[in-house]
């Protein structure tokens, strides 16, 4: 077994109830999302666990008020490292994508997770009274068929290519839908996130100096663990206001990062709600073997975590 990598994916990987059940039985698990909860609590007098929980585990409510996404996708994130540390399942590096690019730098020791989540309530608090509106795309077809300049013309940008099949775009809303229409005319498959912004394009630019601002007096540190950045296409020690701002803005580069760094022998273990950079991995590196989700729509997760377990303790010699 080469090296362990975890996971981090960002906005439009949440769902309602993500976590749930593993909440209500693991103790380290609910420990810390209550403890991040307390902290969401006391700036904002909301509670992301009651709005996220109170509903039953199966239902088709979408989850896309950045109030309650943006600091929920960070603490069932760090949540799960935790409980998988616990369970002495220790990365040797770190690859983060948009959102998730934040909660790998917590995890890392590069900002305390506290002075982090503070800065993710007011991202999102800031955002919500904005007069941005945008959404991001998924697209699933062939790639190749695709001129950039076919999105340009209605003003939106593509912003990760996944895998050959699978690709996103973002912008603003209007030209979102006329993309919408567009490819129901043509019969492709497509997913509209649940995201009112359009992350890591144009859509975002006027939010500059107001995110700016807001990031001024936060400390940054060294990492302690190797952050593979999806916004640099890089491995990152040290991190910079200014990167702060690329982690929202620039291309998502999952699929480049991979490539680049990870061996045919590292294992990948998915944090996040859905398991989405599992599933690009597995098409981007072509193999099933090392690679794991630890959250899903059905709420396996103590029986992800289990197989997780007994594959790092099976494979620590090879």
């Amino acid at each position: 077994m080469g090296s362990k990598y975890f996971l981090y994916s960002g906005q439009g990987s949440q769902y309602m109830n993500m976590g749930k059940k593993l909440y209500m039985e693991d103790e380290t698990f609910s420990k810390y999302m209550r403890y991040l909860d307390d902290i969401v609590i006391d700036e904002t007098g909301d509670s992301v666990i009651e709005y996220m929980y109170n509903e039953p585990l199966m239902t088709d409510k979408i989850f896309d008020n950045i109030i309650f996404t943006h600091p929920a996708i960070c603490m069932v994130e760090y949540s799960m490292t935790k409980t998988l540390n616990k369970r002495r399942i220790i990365p040797d590096g770190l690859i983060g994508c948009s959102l998730g690019e934040y909660t790998a730098m917590a995890v890392a020791g590069v900002v305390d997770i506290e002075e982090l989540m503070l800065m993710i309530i007011k991202q999102a608090r800031l955002l919500s009274q904005s007069n941005i509106s945008g959404g991001m795309l998924a697209i699933i077809d062939d790639f190749s068929r695709y001129q950039k300049s076919y999105f340009e013309r209605i003003g939106l940008q593509i912003i990760s290519v996944n895998h050959n099949s699978h690709f996103i775009v973002s912008g603003d809303r209007n030209s979102i839908d006329k993309l919408i229409d567009d490819l129901k005319g043509k019969n492709i498959t497509y997913f509209d996130l649940p995201v009112k912004y359009g992350f890591h394009s144009s859509n975002i630019e006027p939010f500059y100096d107001v995110f700016m601002n807001e990031v001024a007096d936060i400390t940054l540190k060294k990492a302690k663990i190797p952050v593979y950045s999806c916004s640099q296409c890089r491995p990152v020690s040290e991190y910079t206001k200014d990167m702060l701002w690329n982690v929202v803005r620039n291309n998502i580069m999952y699929r480049e990062v991979l490539q680049k760094y990870v061996k045919e022998n590292d294992v990948l273990i998915d944090v996040g709600p859905q398991g989405t950079l599992a599933g690009f991995s597995k098409k981007i590196l072509n193999r099933t073997s090392g690679i794991f989700s630890t959250m899903t729509l059905f709420n396996q997760e103590q029986k992800a975590i289990s197989q997780i377990e007994d594959y790092v303790n099976n494979n620590k010699a090879n």
